[in-house]
């Protein structure tokens, strides 16, 4: 079945580099009436949302390997030239513990090969719409010099058919052996805006930069509009995207969080205004 998408979302370029900015999900209900029609169907949210904004980075794979047949379903709902970046479910990346949810053995959890092989199988399905899959590791892993054998196991075991991102949640994991580490492997660090950690600008493949803009979840409580004003934060991050292009890294990602400002699709807006690119239209805007 071929589907119209109206007001298709046009890729950004800066200096010759593709450059994507885009939401961590794409299912808030806050969004109702603010980004999405007030009366759009939760399964039509996808496809709306890919007619004004061309990437998303999607939440739900963090807490179980979806299923083969919702993940064709991302593909279907979305156009060409449309992009995904899935999170590593927990089960390899924290190890929760069942009863309290925190962190046991990261990377280290029992049958967490066989995890990433469904997972990654799964994922696949994306084909030319997978950008990458970012590994979020807990803030409770802190650093320690006998964990970096873990860290390069894991990394070795990673299939090379697909871009890898890794989010460090605790500030001793940002050593010169890490990141030589991380380059070995042509994995990609994921550079964050969150509030106990460094911003850090590092490049670690010149084929994908990857922001990831977090913000702290107590600060907001709902999700339809900007509350935060991050203007000094998000003249940093235009600036950061604007070098990472002349450095020449093929393709550079931003995605933006809910509780960075409140409402990410307005996080993405003032991003792409800021650098000179198209500026989402909301799928409610337009229908009024």
């Amino acid at each position: 079945m071929t589907r119209m998408f109206k007001g298709q979302a046009t890729m950004g370029m800066i200096e010759g580099i593709e450059v994507r900015i885009g939401c961590q999900g794409f299912t808030e209900a806050d969004w109702q009436g603010t980004f999405y029609p007030a009366d759009l169907k939760p399964a039509e949210r996808l496809s709306s949302y890919a007619g004004a904004i061309d990437f998303v980075e999607v939440d739900s794979t963090f807490y179980s390997v979806p299923y083969p047949s919702t993940v064709e379903k991302w593909y279907g709902a979305t156009p060409a030239g449309f992009l995904f970046a899935a999170k590593l479910p927990q089960s390899i990346t924290h190890d929760p513990d069942p009863k309290t949810g925190f962190p046991r053995r990261p990377l280290q959890g029992e049958k967490w090969q066989g995890t990433l092989e469904r997972f990654t199988e799964t994922i696949r399905l994306l084909g030319d719409k997978l950008a990458a899959v970012v590994v979020q590791l807990p803030p409770q892993w802190h650093y320690a010099p006998d964990k970096v054998g873990i860290l390069e196991t894991f990394l070795n075991a990673l299939p090379r058919d697909i871009r890898w991102a890794v989010e460090f949640r605790h500030k001793g994991w940002v050593t010169d052996a890490v990141l030589d580490l991380l380059r070995a492997d042509d994995v990609t660090l994921v550079l964050q805006d969150l509030y106990y950690m460094p911003r850090l600008v590092e490049v670690t493949t010149n084929e994908l930069a990857y922001v990831r803009l977090q913000g702290r979840r107590k600060e907001i409580v709902r999700m339809n509009e900007i509350q935060i004003q991050r203007d000094e934060a998000l003249d940093f991050w235009a600036g950061v995207v604007l070098d990472l292009a002349a450095r020449g890294v093929k393709r550079v990602i931003v995605a933006a969080n809910n509780h960075y400002q409140g409402f990410s699709p307005g996080t993405v807006a003032a991003l792409q205004g800021r650098l000179g690119l198209p500026v989402s239209v909301p799928p409610a805007a337009r229908r009024r």
